[in-house]
């Protein structure tokens, strides 16, 4: 806060401090401390008849006054204590610190060097704002040795001590954009006038959130394949190529499957491997297709298992991307694992969530989504598939740990946590269970892969061809368990925990349960007995209720006759009793069969599934 301030504020020392030149208590003329302003402030103590000098005047700063009697500390702004006496002139006059503070809340512009040089001396006016008016972003591209250097961007930064801001800053060119900035870039990605670390256009209609300067950043994508105009691949590294031989003919030829875009270059070392009589290196003379002419002497023969290996390098076009390619909306990314995440939005980004950790990711577009942390590596292509779609992954929830995937469309999905290693097409209404690991999925939709499962292939006409679905309150996916023998149902078995409809088999034609455990809490289910099977509920009345799984029914039991196609809808619940606290299976409603006065049947009415009345998500 600045000092008070009054004109003519001047007098003479009546009675000198004691000791003369390091007392802290002196008395003003008689009447004089009126003319003074109200502590604290700075005043000027020098010799009667001359000048201030350096040499002969001494600042200290007024602490209190009472009367005329002013408590005093020495040495103030740099000034050297000397001997006051009775005499001595002493005034409130502009001192460098008066012009400090008049220039604290207005904005001083500096360069950059200029600015870092005050920093670096420790000559920063806590409080004062100043404007970085060479600001601008530059840093080196991820896998390149070249630099993106973004427009001037002027920001105004507010130093908290003589050698260090505050990391909020202010743009005028995006006054409703929250930035935090450091003055040296201490990521190593290259900033030589600071870095911009967080970014967050607060307004309604953009509301995004990234921990980088998204508005800036350029991310190179290379294309897939030489001339395919698909801009998608994180790196221009070699290509490992190791491609089956349909050929071995003489003349030095060697004809493998379709190689347009990985052709080996001319006179490159290659090796053929598995074949009878043709292993070993060649010097590629000439390609012509996919058939291989080479120096050396070729033995025809069928190619049996033979394969052909050699390292593809071409040179590929490139596109350098901001990190949306469309206004974004809605959207926050945490922290990746290094300052430059890598990921670029090709298509549309709305309303979505990316935890931290992910990097090195190409979407085409992300939509009403929530990726977990560790999201890396994943891409809307495969290399060596030019498509035009991408990684469209829309009205999903991704968890943790997804890496190295392709997914070419994503749509109304829960991925389940460390996912990865797979190749994903058409993946539509679905939940993926943890551990999802190193699959193909082609032409998968409206179904459930559970937990742990590893090592298969899924191709061809989706498992379901009618269309199921599983949201908030509501689940159409169907499975069967098999309860031969069984009194506990545990609706983890295979893999039921999502479905809505479980369908109860068994050896036996009849069957007692007395607990379920691990019930579905996104939703109610419904158990169906097969055609065959008449399965007895024995429920727990409410006040004996003392362990998890027990079932709370509207009546003792319930008989439920399969080849009647009678059924029972249950909810998980959290109940309090006298035992304790418990989550239990509370009937809903029944379709059962119902004798009147022995003549007629009647059935209660049903649906598949009832919405739950009161949803919670798992």
């Amino acid at each position: 806060m600045a000092d008070a301030h009054k004109n003519f504020a001047y007098s003479t020392v009546a009675t000198a401090p004691v000791p003369a030149d390091s007392g802290t208590s002196l008395i003003v003329a008689s009447g004089a401390g009126a003319l003074f302003p109200a502590p604290p402030f700075n005043v000027t103590v020098w010799p009667a008849s001359a000048q201030p000098l350096a040499s002969n005047a001494e600042i200290v700063r007024v602490t209190d006054i009472t009367g005329d009697t002013f408590t005093i500390v020495r040495e103030q702004e740099g000034s050297a204590a000397r001997a006051i006496i009775v005499g001595d002139q002493i005034a409130a006059t502009i001192t460098a610190k008066t012009l400090t503070d008049a220039e604290i809340g207005s904005i001083i512009d500096k360069t950059w060097a200029e600015l870092k040089a005050l920093a670096d001396a420790s000559s920063l006016a806590p409080g004062q704002l100043y404007r970085i008016t060479d600001f601008r972003t530059r840093h080196l591209i991820p896998n390149t040795t070249d630099y993106n250097i973004g427009p001037t961007e002027p920001i105004t930064v507010t130093a908290i001590s003589v050698d260090e801001l505050a990391v909020d800053a202010y743009s005028e060119a995006y006054p409703q954009d929250v930035i935090y900035y450091e003055l040296a870039d201490s990521s190593g990605s290259g900033g030589d006038r600071g870095r911009i670390y967080f970014r967050y256009d607060t307004s309604d209609d953009i509301n995004v959130a990234v921990w980088e300067d998204w508005r800036t950043v350029k991310y190179r994508r290379w294309e897939t394949f030489p001339g395919n105009n698909v801009f998608a691949r994180l790196t221009d590294a070699p290509v490992d190529v190791d491609k089956p031989v349909l050929l071995f003919l003489s003349g030095n030829r060697i004809v493998t499957e379709e190689i347009e875009y990985t052709q080996p270059y001319i006179g490159q070392t290659i090796e053929v491997y598995g074949s009878t009589s043709n292993d070993g290196f060649y010097t590629v003379a000439n390609v012509v297709g996919n058939t291989i002419y080479v120096e050396e002497t070729i033995v025809e023969e069928s190619a049996g298992n033979a394969r052909v290996y050699y390292i593809y390098a071409p040179e590929r076009a490139y596109l350098d991307n901001y990190m949306f390619a469309n206004p974004p909306r809605n959207v926050r990314i945490e922290k990746a694992l290094t300052a430059l995440s890598n990921n670029v939005f090709i298509g549309f980004a709305y309303d979505s969530t990316i935890g931290a950790g992910s990097a090195n990711n190409t979407f085409s577009s992300l939509i009403a989504s929530e990726i977990g942390n560790d999201y890396r590596n994943n891409s809307g292509w495969v290399d060596g598939i030019a498509t035009d779609g991408g990684c469209d992954i829309n009205r999903s929830v991704i968890k943790e740990s997804s890496m190295n995937n392709t997914y070419l469309t994503v749509n109304d999905s829960l991925i389940g946590t460390f996912v990865s290693g797979n190749v994903v097409e058409s993946l539509n209404n679905c939940e993926i269970g943890n551990y999802f690991t190193n699959n193909i999925i082609r032409g998968l939709s409206d179904s459930h892969i559970g937990t742990y499962v590893a090592g298969i292939e899924i191709t061809g006409v989706p498992v379901y061809p009618v269309k199921k679905t599983m949201v908030d309150g509501l689940s159409t996916f169907e499975r069967t368990v098999n309860i031969s023998g069984l009194t506990t149902l545990d609706i983890t078995e295979n893999y039921s925990k999502f479905a809505g409809i479980i369908d109860l088999t068994s050896t036996n034609a009849t069957e007692s349960i007395n607990l379920i455990l691990n019930q579905p809490s996104r939703f109610d289910y419904e158990l169906r007995p097969e055609i065959g099977l008449t399965l007895t509920i024995n429920g727990t009345a409410f006040a004996d209720i003392d362990s998890d799984g027990q079932i709370l029914l509207n009546s003792a039991t319930v008989n439920l006759i399969g080849s009647e196609r009678e059924c029972i809808i249950f909810r998980k619940e959290t109940i309090t009793n006298g035992n304790g606290t418990f989550t239990i299976a509370r009937e809903v409603r029944r379709v059962v069969e119902v004798s009147t006065g022995g003549a007629g049947v009647a059935k209660e009415s049903h649906m598949s599934l009832v919405l739950s009345a009161t949803p919670v998500s798992f």
